[in-house]
């Protein structure tokens, strides 16, 4: 890596490289001399223009250049392992122990759950049964009808689980080989960073993928100009939540799906292959899975299956007493003014149409469209929750 950084540029510092590399100078210094001493590098004397290194010891501030043998060397090197480029990886010994220990389960106190799943109306059992699968980090499958917040409850898993936990950049998966972990896309970044700049610490990670899941995504992914792996969905979600949303509505069944992840639910421990190589390597699996469907169970899975999955949890439709009470949340949101009457106007129109948690959202949403079209204000009376009724569900 030393050398990568110094064929990249004309001229590098001692101090340039140890921040590239996130390392402190006096791990980097004996490596530099090594280099200099095999005639892979020239030491070129201080660096006299300015920069970042003035003002730091005479070591950080010396210059080195890449030699011809030194660049023939580091194409060798690149060509038979990676051309990663960044902070230097972690071993895998420091991350399993980094993530075995933000797998340790604490103390979920019922405030601490209420508050995390406040805003879900919850039929009874269901917070307790979330309670207990976050604090033994056992797998959840959840089950109802389309719209009563199966994936919001599982959405709000990550927020259980704990403080901020630690990723690092890049991983040795040895063989000379790495493996990116922190994804941008994915992580959201926590305000204070470590001093160890090859980590990063992040909030609990919540990796979601629903209808477009294809088994593949738990595949490492190569890059080869870099010559470096990216890490699959499953590792992405280590520390944090991984949720399979639609289950039975991807390419592949729901069996495939679970006996692909059976052995890392048993034992904690996924094992990659790495395409380049062909090896195979022993990483951690240290994320909670949480699977939801709107399909009936008994159809997606026998009951081998089923057992297989810790923590079954219904999300029934709603009583009219829930609905009442999401309507009214839904409606200081909107801050549409209360009418108590309407409430019984729309029950009526229910006739026998079962309850859905999302119909209080989406019927007010629709009537403040209504009403912005026409041009007046959002109130809740019987033309404008007539109109707005009638948009919501297709005639039968």
């Amino acid at each position: 890596m030393v050398l990568r950084i110094a064929a990249s540029a004309t001229r590098v510092t001692g101090y340039e490289v140890a921040e590239a590399l996130a390392l402190p100078f006096s791990a980097i210094d004996p490596i530099l001399k090594a280099l200099t001493g095999t005639n892979l590098l020239d030491a070129l004397g201080l660096a006299q223009e300015q920069g970042p290194w003035l003002g730091r010891p005479l070591p950080e501030r010396m210059a080195y250049a890449i030699t011809k043998q030194g660049r023939t060397r580091s194409d060798q090197i690149g060509d038979s392992s990676t051309r990663y480029l960044g902070p230097a990886p972690v071993s895998m010994q420091e991350y399993k122990a980094v993530l075995a220990e933000a797998a340790k389960p604490g103390t979920l106190d019922l405030v601490k759950v209420s508050l995390a799943l406040s805003g879900i109306e919850l039929a009874p059992g269901v917070m307790e049964a979330v309670r207990a699968a976050v604090n033994s980090r056992s797998s959840i499958f959840i089950y109802g009808a389309p719209g009563n917040g199966k994936t919001t409850l599982a959405r709000r898993i990550s927020s259980l689980l704990g403080g901020p936990v630690l990723l690092p950049v890049g991983l040795d998966v040895g063989g000379g080989e790495v493996m990116t972990i922190f994804d941008g896309a994915v992580h959201r970044l926590e305000p204070n960073q470590p001093a160890d700049r090859r980590w990063r610490r992040v909030a609990r990670p919540l990796v979601q993928v629903g209808g477009e899941f294809q088994l593949e995504m738990f595949d490492p992914t190569w890059e080869d100009g870099s010559r470096v792996y990216g890490a699959p969905l499953q590792v992405k979600a280590n520390g944090g939540v991984l949720l399979i949303d639609d289950l039975g509505r991807q390419r592949v069944s729901p069996k495939q799906i679970l006996d692909r992840l059976l052995v890392p639910l048993e034992q904690d421990t996924d094992f990659l292959n790495l395409t380049a190589t062909g090896r195979k390597v022993e990483i951690p699996f240290r994320a909670q899975l949480a699977l939801s469907t709107n399909l009936k169970p008994a159809e997606l899975l026998d009951e081998a299956y089923l057992r297989r999955l810790a923590y079954k949890v219904l999300m029934p439709d709603p009583t009219w007493e829930m609905w009442c009470r999401i309507f009214e949340r839904e409606r200081d949101r909107l801050t549409i003014p209360p009418a108590p009457q309407a409430l019984e106007m729309i029950q009526s129109l229910y006739g026998g149409r079962p309850l859905r948690g999302n119909h209080p959202r989406d019927l007010l949403e629709r009537l403040v469209d209504v009403s912005s079209a026409r041009g007046v204000r959002p109130q809740l009376t019987a033309e404008l929750v007539e109109a707005a009724w009638n948009t919501l569900f297709v005639a039968s």
